[in-house]
């Protein structure tokens, strides 16, 4: 029998033997490869980041440089309960710039159904307010924490009802505002794609950016709510790259 497990296997003597008395031992490479075999890392959830602590340090935009920003861009100032709020400074997190502080609108990005909190969207400003920050990227979500499906209420839950007007940014969303309350804004054009049917809207309208990933997520999100058997407009400014936003300023 020693020999049989000998020549099947490929092993020692020592090893034959060990294997039928059950006192086998592990293979040493077999231990080498699975100490380089990572377990996959739990995902973080909202709660437990910096992210939280980011959001409850911030302050209504009434009387903010958020509130001079709004203004310069011409939109509406959403109310104290909306998920859009300020925060004085703000670190920034990536190179050349990691390391300055900047004001910023913070945006709680929260699931469009469960309303559970997702992330936080960073918008750094200017020290004035009257623009965005002087870096290469202006907006970002926080990172490892997943938006797939958010938004940002600009107003409560409680005042949408049969009709919802979504963008992607904060600033296209709070210019809708004016003339097609309520609103609510996905943040980019990903999650503007995968906005999922919320059941007590019957009318949908998408502000849609006229580039093509804006355009091609409004297309997605419509023809998911359409197959829903909901009511969808799409608006899109003329002006190729522009957003409502931009056709408005203009």
């Amino acid at each position: 029998m020693i020999d049989f497990v000998r020549k099947t296997k490929g092993v020692s003597f020592k090893q034959a033997v060990a294997e039928l008395t059950g006192k086998a031992q592990f293979d040493t490479q077999e231990i080498v490869k699975n100490k380089n075999i990572r377990p996959t890392p739990k995902k973080k959830k909202f709660e437990e980041t910096l992210a939280k602590q980011i959001w409850e340090s911030t302050q209504p935009l009434e009387g903010t440089l958020g509130e001079v920003y709004l203004k310069e861009r011409n939109c509406w100032l959403p109310p104290d309960n909306s998920h859009l709020r300020f925060i004085p400074e703000l670190t920034y997190p990536l190179s050349p710039h990691k390391g300055e502080k900047f004001p910023a609108l913070i945006g709680l990005v929260t699931h469009a159904i469960t309303q559970e909190p997702l992330t936080i969207r960073q918008i750094f400003l200017s020290k004035d307010g009257k623009g965005k920050a002087p870096v290469k990227v202006q907006k970002i979500n926080f990172k490892d924490l997943p938006a797939s499906e958010g938004v940002i209420r600009l107003v409560a839950d409680d005042d949408v009802f049969d009709t919802l007007t979504i963008a992607e940014g904060v600033e296209t969303a709070l210019t809708a505002f004016m003339a097609a309350p309520p609103v609510w804004a996905t943040g980019d054009s990903s999650n503007l794609s995968k906005l999922p049917v919320i059941g007590r809207v019957n009318d949908l309208l998408i502000i849609a950016d006229n580039d093509e990933a804006g355009k091609r997520a409004s297309e997605t999100c419509a023809t998911r709510w359409t197959d829903a058997n909901k009511k969808v407009k799409i608006y899109t400014p003329e002006q190729k790259g522009e957003d409502l936003n931009d056709e408005v300023a203009a």
